[in-house]
């Protein structure tokens, strides 16, 4: 759990989180959110940044949005509560883990918090933890300060327990961004592994330097192999040196990996460059750049600091410097007071070394303000820390060194959530708790293993398309690999009826083998899937299944095909032998037909002739529909099908299904007819049967028509299936898309569809096939479940659920929609807790559905302690009988109670990240029943309406001439556009868009009259020019005279997307002239 040690680290008993109640939450593989890592930015600044996005998108979903659409999206009283309620609804509805602030404060404020230690109070504290510790406003009493400790006498207006992990990449320009990122993505993608284990330690004296026998006397050599504290080469201690070595030698040292490593010290009184005594080579910023320059994965620097410089022992190194390092420092934490102001000085110290394109750090963490320390007067102690600001970078070690998977960001919130239970009052901590801000990306892996991989999702292994014959076995070998040791989960989705690819789980390399023997022909597209908690890599694996036997099949190309397209690798042009009907033209789309030469052998009666055919609209066709034809002898044409031409070009499979009673030797033509042209696709000579002989070799089975099916639901639905075996093979019944408690037993060429209690109430399609190894038959059937008779006007069914939000649960319930004037008081919702299986609650409902929309509504019922496992369930109950039975986060059997023994159907969508209050998840879509919506959310909760991304069919609920579904389509939601609104501002109200076509949301789309063109000298003509939309029709109207009637001079006029053009005769001397274009 990615919030697990954030936990911990706030309770007094940490050992004890593995036994809190079921309602938290254990997965094998951690699911990805839609938003995992979101980045706010400048819209002059998101072309640099979407870079960022698109390296992030190989561990990360990533969103890129701007400060101006958040701005004009969300509510609150200024910008940073606008981002921050931003934020919160990203974490709370899309899963959000990471937030990075892409610019300093000119480009994404910070909030400005009131803080104070003693007499030094800071009212202007900029703080990027009020944009990831979610809870509250932080300013309970509506004053100028934010952020206040005691604001009554006893409440913290802030929230120290982070929800999600914001960093600041402290940019202002467009090329400073692109700097850093590329910087970013250069390290990451060819790390330098001479920077592993190398730490450097830095400092000045903050208030003591100790000699003789006041120097400490605790031993350091035995971890850095420096000079010891006590002995004469070292006769000046500063106290900066002395915390700085007890940092490694007691956090860093002891949390990290063993092995060669390379220590640097570069204080006022001891570096690595000494010659005889301690302290001996010059700390001055041509020195210190000089040894910067040799490359460090971490850098700490302790003493006095300003907002551009650190100060030394001469001099200081300042921006200057930092800009001019030509080698990286990456990773930097320092106690120096104010180096992070990355609102004040323009660069601050921070922002020096991260806009250096080529060197300087790719994160920086130091106080925005003072650092506080505690000095140690002479005689020094051998336990003194230096006070808050080092504890700080003591828990910050603690946390990167404590596995090989810490991004940079996780471990930096989680040392300042360990030091938040010191901050409830004003005081150093709180102070510093505000005060010090990541600077730079929060999900930098540090790599502080010595450049194993970590925090990388697993790597599957390439797969690559298959193709097998019917009847034949498939079998592969699918591995993943996964570097870092986690709990690896390897899974399918989508797999052909029949296939085997069992979940399988490991370590570092995981292997399954994908098994079928498949019984029809076609193309199935396969998801193969490698996760673990870092995140999850697939690949679609096609599966291309073809007719078996003995015989070949060769590719063809059509002998009129398009010759202004190249031949595709492995097809043959198979001449002109039997085409006689043939005819080439040059407008219609290009078409390549697929056959075994020119002729086929096909059996007789009830048994499949087929045509299969590539098209495509790169010479015209696009989006027309056309039908597909054929006739015996050239006799008339019978249609068989029908698609839709398109710029990307399909492959289309037409057959006989049942085909024409045939004698001797028989010609049948194919061809597709549309708008655009006729194409005869291939002239097929087919050999018939006569009557009574066997079917010829490789003909597959008949199966017995099926027809549609009707039942009511909850009552049985069963029926026999059978097919007539050809050949003597062996038949196999299979089915596809069938209901998940349908069960079909086979025995041969005869079965059995059983489905006890169909539920929910819809429409459902399956396909029944009979294989042999000459192929196969197949019906598709519809079988319609409808509502019980008695008592009920209409279809009811579960529309909305809220299950679990942040903090205590609040407002949890089930919302039921349906047909208005439905009586509900014979229902009643029943929760199933999954764990056990068991009904936990029951509630009766009561009342009738309103007429919301077109006569349908919907109703709220408060559901009390509704709980929020993984996985539970809600029944919708009828007189006793389960009209559904939905679950979320998981599927299980239902224990007892009216829906035992019945398999829950998950929903989809899930509150597992507990959303804000009033959230849940919905049904969204359009339609008049449940199958026609889908699950989404968690989002704004309607309770007791229709959702607002829910339209009914043909349904127009608020009377502003657009019709719902388009509205939701468009805006996500039914109330944004109204018939005078104008969302994209481009002049056509979003009516007239809609009735128009054209884009409501896109400003550069609308329906406009183009420049008129110029006519060469004498031409009385007119050329009118419009923007057009396909599938409208035009009417253009003209006149002489404002104050007369319009002339209608063309209607019916097609769209030519995206551009129409007319030409107008006017009458002769008539000037001015004007026209309207009017959308019929």
């Amino acid at each position: 759990d990615v919030f697990a040690d954030l936990v911990n680290s706030l309770v007094v008993n940490p050992g004890e989180t593995k036994y809190a109640p079921r309602t938290a939450r254990e997965t094998t593989a951690l699911p990805r959110g839609a938003a995992d890592y979101v980045i706010i930015t400048r819209a002059s600044l998101t072309n640099a940044f979407k870079t960022l996005a698109n390296h992030r998108s190989s561990r990360f979903s990533t969103a890129v949005l701007t400060v101006e659409s958040i701005t004009n999206t969300y509510a609150g009283s200024d910008a940073q509560m606008r981002i921050r309620n931003c934020i919160s609804n990203y974490v709370a509805s899309y899963g959000t883990l990471y937030v990075v602030l892409g610019g300093d404060n000119t480009i994404v404020p910070d909030r400005d918090c009131y803080v104070s230690v003693y007499t030094d109070v800071e009212p202007a504290m900029p703080t990027d933890l009020y944009y990831s510790g979610l809870d509250g406003n932080w300013n309970n009493d509506g004053d100028a300060n934010y952020g206040e400790a005691d604001y009554s006498g006893s409440s913290d207006e802030g929230d120290l327990a982070w929800d999600v992990i914001v960093g600041r990449i402290p940019v202002r320009t467009a090329s400073q961004a692109t700097n850093y990122i590329n910087k970013l993505i250069t390290w990451e993608n060819n790390p330098n592994t001479n920077y592993y284990r190398k730490v450097i330690l830095g400092g000045m004296v903050a208030w003591d330097t100790y000699t003789s026998g006041n120097r400490p006397t605790d031993n350091v050599t035995n971890s850095d192999h420096h000079l010891q504290f006590n002995v004469p080469a070292h006769p000046s201690v500063s106290d900066s040196e002395m915390w700085d070595r007890r940092l490694f030698r007691d956090r860093m040292r002891s949390n990290w990996v063993a092995g060669a490593r390379t220590i640097g010290i570069f204080c006022d009184t001891l570096t690595s460059w000494d010659t005889t005594t301690g302290g001996d080579y010059a700390q001055n910023y041509t020195n210190v750049r000089l040894k910067f320059n040799q490359g460090w994965h971490h850098l700490f620097f302790s003493g006095h600091g300003a907002e551009t410089a650190w100060g030394l022992e001469t001099g200081d190194f300042d921006t200057t410097d930092a800009t001019a390092l030509t080698n990286k420092t990456l990773f930097v934490y320092t106690d120096a007071c104010l180096t992070g102001a990355f609102d004040t000085d323009e660069p601050s110290l921070s922002e020096a070394f991260l806009r250096n394109a080529t060197g300087g750090a790719l994160a920086y963490m130091g106080c925005s303000r003072y650092g506080w320390g505690e000095p140690d007067a002479a005689p020094a102690s051998n336990t003194s820390d230096g006070g808050p600001s080092t504890v700080y970078a003591y828990k910050f070690y603690k946390r990167l060194y404590e596995s090989n998977n810490v991004t940079v960001g996780r471990a930096f919130a989680m040392h300042k959530a360990d030091m938040a239970g010191l901050c409830g009052v004003n005081d150093c901590e709180r102070w510093i708790q505000f005060g010090l801000n990541l600077q730079g990306d929060p999900a930098i892996l540090p790599d502080v293993t010595g450049g194993a991989v970590s925090n990388v999702a697993p790597v599957l292994n390439s797969i690559g398309g298959k193709n097998v014959t019917v009847s034949n076995l498939l079998s592969f070998v699918v591995t993943a690999t996964e570097a870092e040791g986690n709990a690896t989960r390897l899974w399918a989705t989508n797999l052909p009826a029949g296939a085997t690819f069992p979940t399988v789980t490991n370590t570092y390399t995981i292997t399954n083998t994908f098994n079928w023997t498949p019984t029809v022909t076609g193309t199935w597209q396969v998801a193969f899937l490698a996760g673990d908690k870092d995140g999850t890599n697939s690949e679609q694996v096609v599966i291309s299944v073809t007719v078996g036997g003995t015989g070949t099949s060769t590719n063809l190309i059509d002998e009129n095909f398009d010759a202004s397209t190249s031949v595709p690798a492995g097809w043959t042009d198979g001449g002109t032998a039997n085409d006689t009907l043939a005819s080439h033209y040059s407008s219609a789309p290009n078409c390549r037909a697929l056959g075994a030469a020119d002729t086929l052998q096909t059996p007789a009666v009830n048994y499949p002739t087929q045509i299969v055919f590539y098209v495509d609209s790169s010479s015209g066709g696009e989006g027309q529909t056309a039908s597909v034809d054929y006739n015996i002898n050239g006799g008339s044409w019978v249609q068989i099908g029908t698609f839709v031409v398109s710029q990307t070009g399909n492959i289309e499979t037409f057959a006989l299904t049942s085909s024409p009673n045939l004698s001797g030797t028989t010609n049948v033509a194919f061809r597709f007819n549309s708008s655009f042209s006729t194409w005869y696709l291939d002239n097929v000579l087919v050999t018939g049967l006569s009557g009574g002989e066997p079917p010829p070799a490789g003909t597959p089975p008949e199966l017995a028509p099926i027809g549609n099916k009707s039942i009511t639901v909850s009552n049985l639905l069963s029926f026999a299936v059978s097919a007539t075996p050809t050949e003597g093979d062996t038949v196999t019944l299979t089915v596809s898309n069938k209901p998940a408690s349908a069960v079909f037993s086979t025995t041969n060429e005869n079965g059995t569809f059983t489905w006890t209690s169909p539920t929910p109430v819809g429409v459902y399609t399956c396909t029944f096939y009979a294989a042999d190894n000459d192929g196969a038959a197949s019906e598709q059937i519809t079988i319609t479940v409808s509502p019980a008779a008695g008592g009920t006007t209409g279809t009811v069914w579960i529309n909305e659920i809220h299950y679990d939000n942040a903090g205590t649960d609040t407002n949890e319930g089930v919302e039921v929609a349906g047909a208005a004037g439905t009586d509900l008081s014979s229902y009643s919702l029943i929760g199933y807790n999954g764990g056990d299986t068991l009904m936990y609650v029951s509630n009766g409902l009561s009342g009738t559905i309103d007429d919301e929309a077109c006569g349908y509504g919907a109703a709220w019922f408060s559901v009390v302690g509704l709980q929020n496992g993984a996985p539970d369930g809600i029944a919708l109950v009828k007189n006793g009988t389960v009209v559904q039975f939905l679950s979320y986060e998981g599927t299980f059997v239902a224990g007892n109670g009216p829906a035992n023994g019945l398999s829950s159907t998950e929903i989809g969508a899930s509150e597992s990240i507990a959303p804000v209050i009033n959230y849940s998840v919905q049904l969204g879509g359009t339609g008049t029943n449940y199958a026609d919506f889908s699950w989404t959310g968690p989002t704004d909760a309607s309770r007791g309406t229709l959702n607002a991304a829910q339209a009914i069919t043909g349904c127009d609920s608020d009377s502003d001439g657009m019709l719902d579904s388009w509205e939701i389509d468009t805006f996500g939601d039914k109330v944004t556009a109204g018939a005078g609104t104008d969302w994209d501002g481009d002049g056509l109200s979003d009516y007239g868009e809609y009735m128009a076509g054209t884009g409501a949301t896109d400003g550069d789309s609308a329906l406009t009259m183009a420049d008129q063109v110029i006519q060469p000298a004498g031409s009385a003509n007119r050329i009118i020019r419009w923007s057009s939309v396909s599938g409208h029709t035009y009417a253009l109207l003209r006149w002489t005279n404002l104050l007369n009637t319009a002339t209608t001079i063309a209607s019916g006029v097609s769209a030519t997307q995206p551009m129409n053009t007319y030409t107008d005769a006017p009458p002769a001397n008539v000037d001015p002239l004007f026209y309207r274009v009017r959308v019929d």
